[in-house]
């Protein structure tokens, strides 16, 4: 499967028509600008504990499913910041997302900051 760059915009809240958007030539700076600015402040660690919690119960219910059987993994901690990494890669690899900020801030932390998952029915 491929994501194309219109999709990945769209998955990240914005609608652009594939052949761009047209800008009056004077406002150039300031749509730059806001761009750079809003990519700068896209955090990983930003992303809500139970926003994390969700996608990992997806992840573990889609790999319970094609192995044929639901996985009880535990939910902690730890495996919220496992998470958080993982995704932080995916950015790094698949969308050539660099953030030396967030490799300081994922190398530095211990997953503490985390609050404590909420049990699951």
């Amino acid at each position: 499967m491929k994501l194309t760059p219109v999709e990945v915009l769209e998955h990240l809240g914005f609608t652009v028509p594939i052949d761009g958007v047209d800008i009056n030539p004077h406002d150039t700076f300031l749509h730059v600008a806001t761009l750079k600015a809003l990519g700068a402040t896209m955090n990983i660690m930003a992303v809500p504990s139970d926003t994390l919690e969700g996608i990992r119960h997806g992840v573990v219910g889609l790999a319970g499913g094609y192995r044929g059987r639901e996985e009880k993994l535990p939910l902690d901690r730890d495996s919220l910041f496992d998470l958080r990494g993982t995704m932080a890669a995916l950015l790094n690899v698949y969308y050539r997302r660099q953030s030396p900020e967030l490799d300081a801030q994922l190398a530095a932390s211990d997953g503490s900051e985390l609050p404590p998952p909420q049990p699951t029915k």
